[in-house]
């Protein structure tokens, strides 16, 4: 039987997860960056439409998508549950700090998973339907991280705005208001 790395990811982060939420590790930055480059080589491209020859190619076992990408779902859900259980000690990451050290991340790539597993698999059973509940509450917490960095960046745009308005008023003539201050 073969057991891939997505599988074996599912099992340590489940067991494990302070494995990779260690703060002075690059372990879990990498392992998002891992996680974003599988989830958008598949989901984004031909993979997703050709997926029984791109399967045979890659030597999965999966039958259908959403069996392939299941384990990175929950290995993602995993980390989230580690994320909160551990949050408290100053060792590890909370899952603002790990997005901000992630370089590939992007919220559009969640978003198309949740989709491919909840159309593409059954979820029948109790563990299967907690692990899409805590999915769920990762990405309204992301979305929510995702608003107010928008509204710092949009608040610290006008902020510069301001400044520049402010130098400008500052360059300009006090008697004449010409930009030129020759006087």
């Amino acid at each position: 039987m073969v057991i891939d790395m997505n599988r074996l990811l599912e099992v340590i982060t489940r067991v494990a997860p302070e494995t990779f939420l260690s703060n002075d590790q690059v372990h879990c930055s990498r392992l998002f960056n891992y996680l974003m480059f599988v989830l958008r080589s598949v989901l984004t491209s031909g993979a997703r439409t050709y997926f029984d020859a791109w399967s045979k190619k890659m030597h999965s076992l999966s039958e259908n998508l959403g069996q392939f990408v299941a384990p990175v779902f929950a290995t993602i859900s995993n980390l989230y549950l580690g994320i909160n259980k551990l949050s408290q000690q100053t060792q590890f990451d909370n899952l603002c700090q790990i997005l901000t050290k992630v370089d590939s991340f992007d919220i559009q790539i969640f978003i198309l998973l949740r989709e491919v597993v909840i159309n593409e698999l059954p979820i029948d059973n109790p563990d299967e339907k907690k692990t899409l509940l805590v999915f769920d509450d990762m990405m309204n917490e992301i979305e929510i991280l995702y608003n107010a960095n928008k509204l710092r960046r949009r608040s610290s745009v006008g902020d510069q705005e301001e400044d520049k308005e402010e130098e400008y008023a500052d360059s300009l003539c006090t008697i004449c208001y010409s930009v030129d201050m020759d006087t």
